[in-house]
């Protein structure tokens, strides 16, 4: 009986210490992306917005500190705002999405603004966009999200649309 216990006793302590590091990393929780989307823009047009959802399942706050998109040679993330009565975009160093909170890419709100294309976009695509952000313990994670490129027809109300 005591070999029983001998063999059993790494196997229980092996099991034990999985359980232990699943709880620890399932406590910190995820950051998420989800409706990733391109309008697609007029013909010719040397800009493109993308949009997606970010949720932020952790126990940290966050911040977005820069994005990439496949096929565009800048992407920046953008704001934009009411002032003085006129709409105005401008870029943001960096966006922040505190712990449990979801951040919408929307038009008229954030949004990434892709700039100079290196390929044309084609209605039906996939785009791959990768977000890089940081906490304040400087731990860092880079997301990855297919951003479909859609008819602007099939996006919104004409009142709703991105003009840059």
């Amino acid at each position: 009986m005591p070999a029983t216990r001998l063999i059993l006793f790494p196997l229980w302590l092996l099991a034990g210490l999985f359980a232990l590091a699943a709880c620890a990393g399932g406590s910190e929780g995820e950051l998420r992306l989800e409706s990733g989307v391109i309008p697609m823009p007029p013909a010719g047009a040397p800009m493109a917005a993308g949009y997606f959802t970010l949720h932020n399942e952790t126990g940290s706050d966050w911040a977005l500190e820069s994005a990439r998109v496949d096929g565009f040679k800048l992407t920046e993330v953008h704001r934009t705002r009411l002032e003085n009565g006129m709409l105005r975009m401008r870029r943001a160093e960096s966006v922040r999405i505190e712990a449990g909170e979801q951040l919408r890419f929307e038009p008229g709100g954030l949004h990434l603004m892709l700039m100079t294309p290196t390929q044309p976009l084609k209605a039906g695509e996939l785009r791959l966009a990768r977000l890089a952000l940081r906490n304040a313990q400087g731990e860092t994670r880079e997301l990855e999200l297919p951003l479909a490129v859609r008819p602007r027809e099939a996006m919104a109300a004409p009142d709703e649309m991105h003009h840059h």
